[in-house]
């Protein structure tokens, strides 16, 4: 398992009252799969990325990465700063808001920017920017273009393309085809799968029913608690569960019972 998650919940504090947005999540990930965490808004997908990125601190429980590599546990012994160092380089985060990850103003310097963060010099750096850039697939003019410009789809493949060659093991994608047309959200997720063959697990953050097929397994969460976690392969051979599942998660109504859901989440822009 490349990372494992025992009993973590997060609380905050909103004027006097304590409440949870994450409650008892549990679960293992094998390396080199696509997990999607899956929920409405608000239902803790994003803080749960963000804890195991290494940006926020569970309240209580346990995340494993890579078997021993590295745990922490916040009751029982004190986070350090060079602790959460660690778990940030062995994973990488991308961001919905795209346009906000950029530093640079063109595609080659925005490349070359990470891998000068990570100490690489001269003819490394050239080599792994062109790397990057020629797994892209983007036209040789794209060089030079402020990556601002880039179509949506675009700046999403350019984000996750940089971290796939960092030498993290762990990709988290939140909201990687949001607002997207049907065509640039294939596009991305085909993209993600490409990745996967860089010896990379990804975790995606979504909201987007549609999306369930490009993944192994699927975690549904519901204001901070897990409905379930289990292998998309066996859930799509059960239409039943599959409907109890959606419907227990809030992302379908009753109404929507009388349908073929597989059928309607690959036709319907889904809530």
């Amino acid at each position: 398992m490349i990372i494992k998650i025992t009993n973590l919940s997060k609380k905050i504090k909103n004027k006097e009252e304590e409440f949870y947005i994450l409650k008892d999540i549990n679960f293992s990930l094998p390396k080199n799969k696509i997990l999607t965490i899956c929920g409405e808004t608000g239902s803790g997908k994003t803080t749960l990325a963000r804890i195991i990125g290494g940006f926020l601190i569970q309240t209580s429980g346990s995340i494993n990465y890579n078997y021993s590599f590295f745990s922490y546990v916040d009751n029982k012994k004190k986070i350090k700063y060079k602790d959460l160092k660690e778990v940030r380089y062995f994973s990488k985060i991308t961001f919905q808001d795209s346009n906000l990850q950029f530093f640079k103003q063109n595609i080659w310097s925005e490349i070359s920017f990470g891998f000068k963060n990570l100490g690489y010099k001269d003819e490394k750096l050239e080599r792994k920017t062109t790397e990057v850039f020629n797994f892209l697939e983007f036209p040789e003019n794209y060089k030079k273009l402020n990556p601002n410009n880039l179509s949506g789809g675009e700046q999403k493949k350019l984000l996750i393309a940089i971290i796939a060659f960092f030498p993290s093991k762990l990709l988290i994608l939140d909201e990687p085809t949001a607002n997207m047309d049907h065509y640039n959200r294939i596009e991305v997720l085909n993209f993600i799968k490409k990745i996967l063959k860089k010896n990379k697990t990804i975790i995606m953050i979504t909201h987007d029913l549609r999306n369930l097929k490009f993944s192994d397994y699927v975690l549904f969460l519901n204001q901070g608690e897990q409905i379930s976690f289990t292998k998309i392969s066996s859930l799509i051979k059960n239409k039943s569960k599959l409907n109890q599942i959606l419907l227990d998660a809030r992302l379908i109504d009753e109404r929507d019972l009388k349908k073929d859901i597989l059928e309607q989440i690959n036709k319907l822009p889904w809530k």
